[in-house]
């Protein structure tokens, strides 16, 4: 079965990083395009020497993190809504939240515990911050905090459904992604 994982993290966490690391796996990717667009809005990856199912990946990944802000698709709807297009289509799916407010109420609606995963990167605070200023982000500890506790709440919640929340740091999240992608 075709999975659906959705992966979030503060600011700095590693959610690009695991799905750049993905995408890797893959030697054909070719890119989904939308009217208007400067940039790419999602990836279609095939052909893995590691036997990894088909995946898309919604969003636009470029060289640094600053091309990647010119593409972000901020609109949740939008990425949802290409998700569950290509899923339908018989794809399997990979897609990263990038702000405080993007949650999993959406995949939860259409998706069964079967098919979607919650992965939530459990990277150290103070080391994500420090990662994300690196980076030329400005994040302030509290927000990350609180962002981390909305994180937290929304996995308990989705949990209570049935589920299934992985919860680890950057290597085994990337290890578990790997293996559902089998």
């Amino acid at each position: 079965m075709r999975r659906v994982i959705g992966v979030r993290g503060v600011s700095g966490a590693g959610k690009s990083h695991l799905v750049r690391q993905i995408m890797s796996l893959y030697s054909k990717k070719e890119e989904e395009r939308a009217s208007g667009r400067r940039f790419p809005v999602g990836y279609w990856l095939s052909e893995s020497a590691a036997n990894l199912d088909p995946l898309f990946v919604p969003g636009f990944y470029g060289s640094n993190r600053q091309d990647d802000a010119q593409g972000v698709l901020w609109d949740t709807k939008e990425l949802h809504d290409l998700v569950i297009a290509a899923h339908r289509a018989g794809w399997a799916c990979l897609f990263e939240t990038r702000s405080r407010n993007d949650g999993w109420e959406r995949p939860v609606r259409y998706f069964s515990p079967d098919v979607f995963v919650p992965v939530i990167i459990n990277h150290p605070i103070d080391q994500a911050i420090q990662t994300t200023r690196d980076l030329g982000g400005k994040i302030m500890l509290e927000t990350a905090r609180r962002h981390w506790k909305r994180i937290t709440q929304s996995a308990t919640e989705i949990a209570s459904l049935g589920y299934e929340v992985l919860i680890a740091d950057r290597q085994s999240c990337l290890r578990h992604v790997r293996e559902m992608l089998v």
